[in-house]
């Protein structure tokens, strides 16, 4: 067995941090982008060896959700790290590997799924010749009265997934933006949630109005949600649950490719 030892990482100083994730950008997003942008509400932890190898790379965000990456080996030495401390974990992520790992650890989950994440390359992209006018999507502005709005039709939209999603969980800023097809009235027809970097762009939220499904806004919304970040980024990802397979066909027709699996864990 390697003698493995859980290390705080300051990303600012370790380099080794850096040489690791830059070589796979597209896996490991969460480390880059949380830290980046967010760094008051991010720990980053590496799995280290005494030769300084790097056996998994884990992150608490807001001290409540977890992502795990690496061996099996390092990741339960890392959940044996989180037991002792102050953390209520409401949401944890790892890859494939970990199923059975955190299925022991952590039996008295509420729901548990595996999510695909999706690639899409900028040169790679499928949008549609003409994108239907009365599909033409817009940038919803930052106010609370959107925030609840934007929770109220997700809640709708999905609630398994986001029935308790409330205004606080929206974030609004110069990297995060929402696009929305909106009816007459001006209600929500479709929504996408962009997170925006110059490395990489995520496509966080797609959802439909259940009464306006299989007429084309979801791809309407895609397409148009990823010729916009292509004009800041030239990688887009986005996640889509694994038993939804009418959204992985609407984001395979725009080009995206399942790329890695993960199994997610929700305690509440």
């Amino acid at each position: 067995m390697v003698d493995i030892k859980i290390l705080p990482i300051k990303p600012q100083t370790d380099q080794i941090f850096w040489n690791y994730i830059k070589r796979r950008e597209d896996e490991f997003f969460f480390y880059l982008l949380d830290y980046k942008q967010y760094p008051q509400n991010t720990q980053l932890f590496a799995a280290v060896d005494v030769n300084e190898k790097i056996h998994g790379l884990f992150i608490i965000w807001r001290n409540q959700t977890i992502q795990l990456r690496g061996s099996c080996e390092a990741a339960e030495i890392f959940l044996d790290y989180l037991k002792k401390q102050l953390i209520d974990i409401r949401e944890i992520t790892g890859t494939m590997e970990h199923k059975e790992l955190l299925e022991r650890n952590f039996p008295s989950f509420k729901l548990t799924f595996n999510l695909y994440r999706m690639v899409l390359n900028k040169g790679e992209e499928k949008i549609p010749e003409k994108l239907e006018r009365r599909f033409s999507p817009e940038i919803l502005e930052s106010s609370p009265a959107s925030k609840e709005k934007i929770a109220a039709f997700l809640r709708k939209v999905d609630p398994i997934f986001w029935g308790e999603y409330s205004a606080a969980d929206i974030t609004m800023d110069d990297n995060h933006l929402y696009l929305a097809i909106l009816d007459k009235n001006r209600e929500f027809i479709s929504l996408a949630g962009l997170w925006i970097d110059e490395q990489i762009g995520i496509i966080s939220i797609i959802g439909t109005d259940p009464d306006f499904r299989n007429q084309g806004y979801a791809t309407s919304i895609v397409a148009s949600s990823v010729q916009f970040l292509f004009k800041h980024t030239n990688i887009i990802l986005i996640h889509v649950r694994t038993d939804n397979p009418s959204a992985v066909h609407v984001y395979q027709k725009v080009g995206y490719k399942a790329k890695y699996e993960y199994i997610v864990i929700k305690m509440r």
